[in-house]
């Protein structure tokens, strides 16, 4: 951490504990010198910086205030709004509902590209909470200044150990559903259809790891596991073709919600569906798909509780996984 880091992390931390109030006068320039033991230009970027953000501003002639913060309670929702989160989206959309039936709170709802616009305003208010729809990597930045800063958030599907968080019990969803399969056919054979791994999609890579590590656990056979170069029909259904041609399977996990349309429709087309079972998360399957199961995520449970969390006392810890639905076709 740079000194100018460093000494803007302090000072504006003593800005949110009360030590320099809204209104108020900051000491002058030198006081800040000895006091953080820095050079004059190191205080000046600081200052700039923060009347930057809105936490500071300068009146010539008469020196740098602490801006007044609005003393409203303000609760943020940040949505991940990246295209290729499907489940995200939906989750948005759910939410959006949700947020319309809710009358006595002072919220705001923005996305998680737009945060620039409005992570100065969060921290001129340290009574804000935020809640992080599962936040991408971008938020990482944003997350980490908040916890500088004490400004309290909960993570939605992040299940972060850092953090407050309510989560899908991904681990024990797919636990539950290997059960299952084991009791009916302990000689099943299984195959693993995944897409390129990406940073901006980690789950994918853990359900991914959570579904190889159960299968030995419970003592299944993995008799296919292929990674497609992209999530392009072709591409996908090119893997499918090497998949179909070589292995006789009984079922087939596709974690990626993106891919699962695709695979659907080269199933049925190519007359796979009867035979083969399939394993989604959030998948919108029907009765054709008979043996197939998708873990549904409870993301409004999840929500229910963080809002929950967000308007009760400061200071709360809150880390809980959630068990999604197991839907059986």
């Amino acid at each position: 951490m740079s000194i100018t880091d460093r000494v803007k992390q302090e000072l504006r931390k003593e800005i949110n504990a009360g030590l320099y109030p809204g209104g108020s006068l900051l000491p002058t320039r030198h006081e800040l010198m000895e006091k953080y033991s820095v050079s004059r230009g190191s205080i000046d970027k600081v200052i700039r910086q923060l009347v930057q953000e809105g936490i500071l501003e300068s009146h010539q002639g008469s020196g740098t205030y602490v801006k007044s913060p609005d003393n409203k309670h303000h609760i943020y929702i940040i949505l991940n709004n990246d295209v290729e989160c499907a489940e995200s989206n939906k989750f948005n959309g759910i939410l959006s509902l949700m947020l319309s039936e809710i009358n006595d709170l002072d919220y705001s709802i923005h996305c998680s590209s737009n945060i620039e616009e409005y992570f100065s305003e969060i921290m001129l208010n340290p009574s804000s909470r935020v809640i992080w729809s599962r936040p991408s990597i971008r938020a990482r930045y944003y997350i980490k200044k908040l916890k500088e800063s004490a400004i309290e958030q909960i993570l939605i599907n992040r299940s972060d150990p850092e953090f407050n968080f309510h989560a899908t019990d991904t681990f024990g969803a797919i636990d539950e559903v290997l059960s299952s399969i084991k009791l009916k056919d302990a000689e099943a054979r299984i195959g693993l259809l995944v897409p390129p791994l990406s940073e901006e999609e980690p789950f994918l890579a853990v359900r991914e790891i959570y579904f190889q590590e159960l299968l030995h656990t419970h003592d299944l056979k993995l008799a296919i596991h292929q990674r497609t170069l992209s999530k392009k029909i072709n591409d996908v259904a090119g893997v499918l073709s090497t998949v179909f041609k070589e292995t006789e399977l009984d079922y087939l996990f596709v974690p990626d919600h993106d891919m699962l349309p695709i695979v659907l429709t080269y199933m049925a087309e190519k007359g796979h569906s009867e035979r083969v079972k399939i394993i989604s998360f959030d998948g919108e399957l029907d009765s054709f798909y008979k043996g197939s199961m998708t873990i549904r995520q409870n993301w409004k449970l999840m929500f229910d509780q963080a809002l929950e969390w967000a308007r009760s006392s400061k200071g709360i810890s809150s880390q809980k996984l959630i068990m999604p639905e197991i839907i059986y076709y």
